[in-house]
Parts: structure tokens; C-alpha cells; sequence
């Protein structure tokens, strides 16, 4: 096949509409569970592991951690790091 084109002609040619589906559930059933796996860990970071912050409270302005804003992504960063770990490890796919 040269381009994409042809090749879903090729399938449909070859297996009807249900061939452009065909692998689907496989990929649903081993992407679901990773994905709500990193959503129950961000979840338990986010109140259970990383310190509120507070926009309110005055900020000490010679710490690292001046600015909320830092604050605010370092927290985004760690929950995503966590979840990606911990969603890509526990349902890990294994090479093609």
C-alpha cells in the first residue's frame, strides 16, 4: 500500500466495514484499565501526598517556592509523572 487511502480501501475490499473495527476491543481492553488507573492515583496525590496550596497565604520570597504559580505546575507535573508511571507500569503492553 502506498498511502492510507489505499489501504483502508484495501480492507474494506478484503473484510467489509466490520474490518476497519477489527482490533478495537482489543485496544479498549488494554487501554481502560491504564487510564483509570492514573486517574485514582492523580486523584490520591492530589489529597492524600502533595500540599495544598493556599493563593491566599504570603509567600516567603526566599524560598524556591515563591511564586504560586511554580507551586501550582511542580504539583501538575509530579501528579502527571506518578500517573503516567503508574498507569504504564501496572498495564504495560508488550512490544510488537
Amino acid at each position: 500500500m502506498q498511502n492510507i487511502r489505499q489501504s483502508i480501501r484495501s480492507i474494506y475490499d478484503n473484510y467489509g466495514a466490520r474490518g476497519l473495527w477489527h482490533g478495537t476491543n482489543a485496544g479498549i481492553l488494554k487501554t481502560v484499565p491504564k487510564y483509570c488507573t492514573a486517574i485514582v492515583i492523580k486523584d490520591y496525590m492530589e489529597h492524600h501526598v502533595l500540599p495544598i496550596i493556599d493563593p491566599n497565604v504570603a509567600r516567603d520570597e526566599d524560598t524556591m517556592t515563591g511564586s504560586v504559580q511554580y507551586d501550582i505546575l511542580l504539583r501538575s507535573a509530579f501528579k502527571s509523572a506518578s500517573a503516567g508511571v503508574a498507569g504504564g507500569g501496572v498495564f504495560k503492553t508488550p512490544p510488537v
